[in-house]
């Protein structure tokens, strides 16, 4: 199991126009203890949008993040981004902050726990666990996910935008009012997921968990090596 420790962004695409990058995976793997971003796709100096920068793929399995910050895309030419059976925790961030970037979204799978909690410094409130900002995603699909003791404002914040689906997440001691614009909702639970001991970062889920074949093919939410 790589483990990742960086002071700095962990994936950063270079600061310069007309960047092509293949495919980036990120599997099996523990990242934690950064000061920055785990992937950073547009200007991080600038907070400026790059031009052109063109991704194929970014792509994360089976892997574990904890005390980082954000995947980050901003301006990014039609990538295919998938996130499954990854685990998110302890983190003052976003999850995932994406921004004016076409293509695909897949997040299935994944469990988020005590994310996106810190005070935005330019408008007094929480961050999101996720933030899709712009219409120019072709379609979206967050499913069989657990998001539980995280941002006060809102889970997940999506702007208008067409092919958006949000379904069988289970929502925990978390703010419920996810600002999900003309997404389709579907099969969504308030309840406690039942965590063994999220304090310490064990999110085996307990027997009676609500989790428990509440996803949409009849599997259990969230990372399904917390299965007990």
């Amino acid at each position: 199991l790589p483990t990742y420790a960086s002071v700095d962004d962990v994936f950063l695409i270079d600061a310069n126009n007309d960047v092509a990058v293949g495919t980036l995976k990120i599997m099996d793997c523990l990242i934690k203890n950064t000061n920055d971003n785990i992937f950073e796709g547009y200007d991080p100096d600038l907070y400026g949008s790059l031009t052109d920068v063109s991704i194929d793929s970014i792509i994360a399995e089976n892997s574990l993040f904890t005390n980082t910050y954000r995947f980050g895309m901003r301006d990014v030419v039609n990538p295919y981004f998938k996130l499954e059976n990854c685990t998110f925790w302890d983190m003052p961030d976003f999850a995932i902050y994406y921004r004016d970037s076409g293509g695909e979204v897949v997040i299935n799978h994944c469990t988020f726990n005590n994310v996106g909690t810190e005070i935005l410094w330019n408008a007094g409130s929480p961050d999101e666990i996720m933030r899709f900002r712009g219409s120019t995603v072709t379609s979206l699909a967050i499913t069989n996910s657990i998001m539980a003791n995280g941002s006060s404002d809102a889970p997940i914040r999506l702007d208008e935008g067409m092919g958006r689906v949000v379904s069988n997440i289970c929502f925990g001691n978390t703010a419920a009012n996810t600002r999900l614009a003309d997404a389709v909702v579907t099969d969504t639970l308030n309840a406690d997921p039942m965590f063994m001991d999220a304090a310490n970062g064990d999110f085996t889920l307990l027997a009676g968990s609500p989790c428990y074949f509440a996803g949409n093919d009849g599997s259990t939410l969230g990372d399904l090596r917390w299965e007990n």
